[in-house]
């Protein structure tokens, strides 16, 4: 048998029998972090919970590989949730990865699916944690019904927004804008000037024939 098949062997074996987990956690809410890593060490089946308060932080630690489990919040300080998933480091690691989210980010939801999240689910909703992790830990996916409707709602929106011509950066700037990002975020994250990023936003609101981000959602919400 090879190293891999070993290891892969490995991970399906303790994640089956779901005994001495070890949870990873990144998260620069430092009370929702706690909250979430007392609920898991309540579990007889959890070992060890690592918290981290930045993606960096935890590349850094050497701690990823020893992960069964890790939740990662989407919009974190400096590297955020997403672009933490598609570091190789942590594409390797075969191992599920929930992402959690205190503010509606359907847009993103696209973006994580990329790099094989197991789930996706508001903070608000750790009510159901013991429900996901028995999906997860199942060998299935876990979408909240929050989340499922924000789905739905997304193929809604996007459907009403091709037959408006815009381009790929606008289309971009639009998500990140539902997303709620502000204008500096956005500029940050495409390495454009605010400026650029203003006369975009002025470009879509023409073409939806807005005058404002109130009416932007709004025009969005009635698909």
């Amino acid at each position: 048998m090879t190293v891999f098949a070993e290891k892969f062997l490995h991970a399906i074996m303790k994640s089956a029998y779901r005994k001495n987990l070890v949870y990873g956690i990144i998260d620069d809410d430092r009370q929702f972090s706690s909250t979430l890593a007392g609920l898991l060490k309540l579990k007889n089946t959890t070992r060890e919970v690592h918290q981290f308060m930045s993606a960096e932080d935890a590349l850094q630690s050497g701690i990823l590989k020893d992960l069964d489990f890790l939740f990662v919040d989407s919009r974190l300080d400096g590297m955020d949730g997403i672009t933490f998933l598609g570091q190789r480091q942590v594409r390797e690691l075969s191992i599920p990865k929930l992402i959690i989210s205190g503010f509606n980010a359907e847009g993103r939801i696209f973006d994580a699916m990329k790099y094989g999240i197991a789930g996706y689910m508001f903070k608000e909703e750790m009510h159901l944690l013991n429900h996901i992790l028995e999906t997860i830990f199942s060998g299935g996916a876990f979408l909240s019904p929050s989340i499922a409707f924000r789905v739905l709602e997304y193929f809604r929106r996007d459907r009403t927004l091709s037959a408006l011509s815009l381009t790929d950066r606008e289309e971009q700037i639009l998500d990140r804008l539902c997303d709620g990002f502000s204008s500096e975020e956005i500029s940050e994250q495409f390495s454009i000037s605010r400026e650029t990023v203003k006369v975009h936003i002025r470009r879509i609101y023409k073409k939806m024939e807005v005058n404002s981000y109130r009416q932007l959602v709004a025009k969005l919400d009635k698909g």
